[in-house]
């Protein structure tokens, strides 16, 4: 394992993917097709994996909005089902115990 070459390997990906990140952006478009929201799944979890730092802030983001929603029992999960996987495995990653107990709830 070579830390300098695997850092060079998830920016060389960061770098691929950031131009259909851009475009997908995290949130579905009217009338988009319907293999879109896999492609902005399966970017958001590649960008995030290799440390996109945007990303991740935006999973965090949006996560804390969710536990502000779900407070209320009866409040329907905001976060869009299709990118639900990039943000709880973003706060798994990076969370802490707090994060844990939160994500078995």
């Amino acid at each position: 394992y070579r830390p300098d070459l695997y850092d060079l390997y998830k920016k060389f990906i960061i770098d691929l993917l950031s131009q259909i990140y851009l475009k997908l952006e995290w949130d579905p478009r009217p009338n988009e097709g319907s293999q879109t929201p896999m492609l902005r799944s399966s970017i958001l979890t590649q960008m995030a994996l290799n440390g996109h730092q945007k990303t991740i802030d935006e999973a965090k983001i949006r996560f804390q909005q969710y536990l502000k929603i779900s407070e209320d029992n009866n409040a329907i999960n905001p976060i869009n089902p299709n990118i639900r996987g990039v943000i709880y495995l973003v706060m798994a990653k990076d969370g802490n115990q707090q994060t844990y107990e939160q994500l078995k709830t």
